[in-house]
């Protein structure tokens, strides 16, 4: 548990390790819980158990170092259904602020980027209990759950999500991103036959038994990876909350929900 006073303490790296954002977005947050409460207190009321700021803290122990809701809620002396309560509150009261809303899809028609670059990442789940095939992911050898992003100047601009053992291919056509035809877009060899639907596409070249890479092959495919590891960078910064790096263990139906605020949390915090 930490107070306000040890946190105003920590340097500006200590600070961003302990959370996973830099001060700045931090504070913009802590105004955000603020504006909410003050809004929904306008009649008076008791004066809250917890403070604003023990309910970030509370948020980021859970998304940030996956902590249990129950050991969470042993620290802060609170019933376990208090603490995903507050949890439930903050991620609800930031997804409601503009600054932390994800671009949508259209935008990728309306700005007409120069270069979009596309990939997907799968995060475990728990075995389902039922429809286990659905969610099993040949790649990973385990039930997942997949999410896409597209990213364009360095910004998450829009998401799609689908079951684990939906292929990457398969969750580009069914998300039908509308892609400007002038716009080059970029992605891995997961999106084989992505040039058939989008022509301005770069995508790595594969080897196999019966056709070596050429030297000219290899130095395309290095140019290709210079350009795409932007959206790894991005998968990095996503991977810091042990929510989505490690096993998720809350219900699926809550996955796309976190994962876009955090998507928006690395929008606001670049």
């Amino acid at each position: 548990m930490k107070t306000f006073e040890q946190v105003e303490k920590f340097s500006d790296k200590k600070f961003q390790k302990t959370f996973g954002v830099n001060r700045a977005t931090f504070s913009v947050m802590l105004e955000v819980l603020e504006k909410q409460f003050q809004e929904s207190h306008k009649k008076g009321g008791r004066k809250p158990k917890v403070t604003l700021f023990d309910r970030l803290c509370i948020f980021f122990a859970y998304y940030r170092d996956r902590r249990t809701i129950a050991d969470i809620a042993n620290d802060y002396n609170l019933a376990d259904s208090t603490t995903f309560d507050i949890i439930s509150l903050v991620e609800n009261t930031l997804l409601a602020d503009e600054r932390f809303h994800l671009p949508s899809k259209r935008t990728l028609l309306k700005e007409n980027f120069e270069i979009a670059i596309v990939d997907a990442t799968e995060c475990q789940i728990l075995r389902p209990k039922k429809k286990q095939q659905k969610f099993y992911s040949g790649k990973k050898k385990r039930h997942c759950m997949k999410a896409q992003i597209v990213i364009s100047q360095d910004k998450i601009i829009c998401t799609a999500f689908s079951s684990g053992k939906v292929h990457d291919f398969q969750l580009f056509k069914i998300s039908r991103l509308p892609v400007a035809k002038n716009t080059l877009l970029i992605a891995d060899t997961g999106y084989l036959g992505l040039e058939q639907v989008h022509a301005k596409t770069l995508i790595p070249k594969k080897t196999s038994k019966f056709r070596k890479l050429t030297e000219e092959d290899k130095f395309y495919n290095r140019v290709v990876s210079k350009l795409r590891i932007k959206v790894e960078h991005i998968f990095r910064f996503l991977k810091r909350f042990s929510l989505f790096a490690e096993r998720y263990r809350a219900r699926r139906k809550t996955f796309a929900k976190r994962f876009n605020l955090i998507c928006a949390v690395f929008n606001f915090n670049s």
